[in-house]
């Protein structure tokens, strides 16, 4: 599985996982997390702690992706949030919160993926593209675009 993003004249990053079996959501939270997302992931009941983690997980890997500081940006460093409704940067490490648009969804069972933008408002849409072999696909390598979110 794997993603890609394209932006005109805005930097974009992007990350996709698959959800693992175990919980050790709460002690990686703890190693790395700001302290908004570390009560955001033990807030979680305990069967959704794995997969908010993961989401959370793959936004802050988009997110420094799309500053172009990669790993040498703390993830502490910074906050984002996610819920169904709104997924967004609640703290910045690189411009104002409100220049960030984040966009996440499951593109195939077991995994999550999303998109940072640094512009406020950006559009992301997405589409899954499979192999000819896949037995979930009936004749189209491209399948209908996800839903999208802002």
């Amino acid at each position: 599985m794997w993603v890609l993003a394209v932006a005109r004249h805005y930097a974009v990053g992007a990350d996709i996982e698959r959800l693992r079996n175990g919980d050790r959501s709460e002690e990686v939270a703890r190693r790395f997390f700001a302290a908004e997302e570390c009560s955001a992931v033990a807030g979680c009941p305990r069967h959704l702690r794995s997969e908010h983690f993961t989401q959370i997980w793959t936004m802050k890997e988009a997110y420094i992706k799309a500053t172009g500081q990669g790993l040498a940006l703390p993830l502490n460093s910074f906050a984002v949030s996610y819920t169904d409704s709104a997924p967004e940067v609640l703290r910045s490490a690189v411009g104002a919160v409100s220049d960030w648009t984040i966009s996440c969804w499951a593109p195939a069972a077991g995994y999550r993926a999303a998109v940072a933008v640094h512009r406020a408002d950006a559009r992301v849409h997405h589409f899954s593209f499979v192999e000819e072999d896949d037995p979930a696909v009936s004749g189209s390598l491209l399948r209908k675009p996800h839903p999208v979110r802002p």
